[in-house]
């Protein structure tokens, strides 16, 4: 029987290969054959693993749907927060907006209203202009 160790690198391989080719089956025997057919050990965990292959997968399927929908979730809460806090600028950008037209609006009457002071003044000061020209 190999060094444990050969079994562990062995299976670490196959493993990693396993991570990169998710949907192909976990084949043992092409790593290390020599070991695979001389280990008992080896021999028993890769009967373990035709065994309870459907189940790993199972369990690690439901694991990665629900990383995956947990991840969504988080997506879908973050999405949700800045679509509140565009919002919320928006409407605070809304309400600068009208505020800096408003002191405009009431800057500009204020104008206004002087000028009709000095219009008024004017025309009363041409009209007794008139009276003394006539």
């Amino acid at each position: 029987m190999k060094d444990g160790g050969d079994v562990l690198r062995i299976l670490r391989v196959a493993l990693k290969r396993k991570r990169d080719t998710p949907f192909k089956p976990l084949d043992l025997d092409s790593y290390g054959s020599s070991l695979m057919k001389t280990s008992a050990g080896t021999a028993a965990f890769k009967d373990f693993l035709a065994e309870k292959s459907e189940q790993l997968a199972a369990r690690f399927g439901t694991l990665a749907v629900e990383r995956a929908n947990a991840i969504i979730a988080t997506h879908n809460t973050r999405v949700n927060q800045h679509s509140k806090a565009v919002s919320g600028a928006r409407a605070e950008l809304e309400r600068d907006e009208v505020a800096a037209t408003l002191r405009k609006y009431k800057a500009l009457q204020e104008r206004i209203a002087e000028l009709d002071e000095k219009l008024d003044e004017y025309q009363k000061k041409a009209q007794r202009l008139q009276k003394k020209k006539s």
